[in-house]
């Protein structure tokens, strides 16, 4: 598939008239493909908009007739039963089209983003009397409308999604973080992104050389030139910098969990794997948590009230992919840990930020389930589990 799906290849995957492989290729680069899946989206918004518009029109017996009988005059001469639905359809068809789509040329004239085609008909010299005009005539039955067929158009090849403003760095800023995030390289890697008057610095560094590689290709998918400088390097090439998330701070302080005593009243055995477990999921939630905290921190204000549609897409799309990892691994932990939540009724629940409360769920699973030094402010396994169990069930 070349690098970006033409317009045609979209709508025809929006009305499902690809096969089953055709569609397959088509999800797969939308899977990896913000542009593409941004125009999809626009190109939705678009038929809809149309839609609706077409919905509204209504056509008087006279305008129908006169559509009719210019079309019985076009048409090849025929029996006139094999043709008469065939002619009315057409006109209906006709009628709705054209006053369709002046109402929306005049809806889209003041988006912020012209339809598709706008572009390319506003290069084109106008017609004496403006479409409008035409319209209105038409509707005032003035005189009957002269149907003419549009020149055909060859489908063009999606080169972006929405287009970019005139500065160019913010959305550009936007983009390198789009293309790490999709990479997994704002999950705590020494991964920076910073930015110059003239250029986007990709600095930090990585474990290996097949990384170093996996972040390049990720980049160079923006054709960004000489505005993104690449200064990531492999750890076999340069010191380890510190990770850009905090250490864990809670000191070991005892061999057991201190979730075991509880445990062994109910006459169970703590499973090691359980724990490990546990464990990974409550990190994993705190990694995604994090990105989300840089991300704020990204842009700074003056940028985001100059960040077109594009980038502000963007940022919503790795915001939600965040939320989303973190909501799917407070659920996994909730099922993992259910028997062993129900061994204490819920906690009253204070009033948490999602990112403190992803930050307590890890400290109290630490401390539960690894033999780590309580959070402050819980003096007991049965305060914790009880704080847990709030957090993990609470919507």
């Amino acid at each position: 598939m070349a690098r970006h799906c033409e317009e045609a290849l979209l709508l025809r995957h929006l009305d499902a008239e690809l096969s089953r492989a055709q569609r397959a290729e088509v999800d797969e680069h939308l899977a990896r493909c913000w542009q593409c899946r941004a125009r999809r989206a626009q190109l939705e918004e678009q038929i809809n908009a149309v839609a609706g518009v077409f919905s509204g029109c209504e056509f008087s017996e006279a305008q129908v007739q006169r559509g009719l009988e210019r079309l019985s005059r076009e048409l090849p001469q025929a029996p006139r039963r094999a043709h008469v639905g065939f002619r009315a359809g057409i006109a209906l068809l006709a009628a709705g089209f054209l006053a369709a789509g002046v109402r929306y040329l005049q809806h889209t004239e003041q988006s912020e983003f012209p339809a598709p085609r706008q572009a390319a008909v506003a290069a084109k010299p106008r017609p004496e009397a403006p479409v409008a005009d035409v319209g209105a005539m038409a509707l005032a039955r003035r005189a009957p409308v002269v149907l003419i067929a549009p020149e055909p158009e060859p489908a063009p090849i999606l080169e972006a999604a929405p287009r970019v403003a005139e500065n160019r760095m913010p959305l550009l800023h936007v983009e390198v973080l789009y293309a790490l995030h999709a990479a997994g390289a704002d999950l705590g890697e020494p991964v920076t992104v910073t930015r110059t008057p003239q250029r986007i610095v990709v600095d930090g560094i990585v474990d290996t050389q097949a990384r170093l590689r996996q972040l390049r290709t990720a980049l160079e998918e923006i054709h960004a030139g000489e505005l993104l400088e690449f200064r990531l390097t492999a750890a076999e090439e340069a010191p380890l910098l510190p990770p850009t998330q905090p250490a864990l701070t809670l000191a070991r302080v005892s061999a057991s969990p201190a979730i075991q005593p509880l445990l062994e009243q109910q006459g169970m055995r703590f499973p090691v794997a359980m724990g490990q477990s546990a464990v990974r999921m409550a990190t994993a939630a705190l990694d995604h948590a994090w990105a989300i905290r840089r991300l704020d921190a990204a842009l700074p204000a003056e940028d985001l009230d100059a960040l077109p549609v594009a980038g502000r897409w963007l940022l919503k799309e790795i915001r939600e992919d965040h939320e989303q990892r973190i909501a799917e691994s407070l659920r996994s932990l909730r099922s993992l840990l259910a028997p062993v939540l129900a061994l204490r009724e819920a906690s009253a629940l204070p009033s948490f930020t999602p990112f403190e409360r992803t930050v307590l769920v890890r400290d109290l699973v630490h401390s539960l389930f690894a033999g780590r030094q309580a959070p402050e402010g819980y003096v007991s396994a049965d305060a914790m589990l009880g704080m847990l169990r709030a957090l993990l069930t609470s919507e």
